[in-house]
């Protein structure tokens, strides 16, 4: 049985929780997770993780802050009026803005009368999750030889 190395194709099943065992998410309602081992498309800590695993594998990984979705900034905070919002914009919706020609999501923090906060930190920015996964695709990056 081959073993996923850096750059293969992972497909995979997850429920990723809070250190006191709460549900944030799992993928198991819908399709398996994508993406490649050891690339840039996931939370550091879980493209990592599946690098030397096999198809059909379980494995539990703890997540410390710079694994997963970084630490908080207080300088990824910023104000804007509240009229240049889409009307109806609430506490907790996520926005995709575009700064210095490049898109970044944000999300509303708090609304007042006046104006709102926006954030560019990860809601689960400074947490340590536990996340809970099954391999259940696999695809080699290696070109075969003719």
């Amino acid at each position: 049985m081959s073993r996923i190395e850096t750059g293969d194709t992972v497909e995979l099943h997850y429920t990723s929780r809070t250190l006191e065992g709460g549900v944030l998410e799992t993928s198991r309602p819908r399709d398996p997770l994508r993406f490649v081992a050891g690339g840039d498309d996931v939370i550091p800590g879980l493209s990592e993780a599946v690098i030397g695993m096999a198809l059909g594998e379980m494995k539990t990984v703890t997540l410390r802050p710079d694994e997963a979705f970084g630490r908080r900034r207080d300088t990824w905070k910023c104000h804007a009026p509240r009229e240049a919002l889409p009307h109806g914009t609430a506490s907790g919706t996520q926005l995709a803005v575009t700064l210095d020609g490049e898109s970044l999501d944000v999300w509303v923090a708090r609304v007042s009368e006046e104006e709102v906060t926006l954030d560019a930190n990860h809601p689960l920015a400074d947490e340590t999750l536990v996340i809970e996964f099954e391999i259940m695709g696999h695809e080699t990056s290696a070109t075969p030889v003719a």
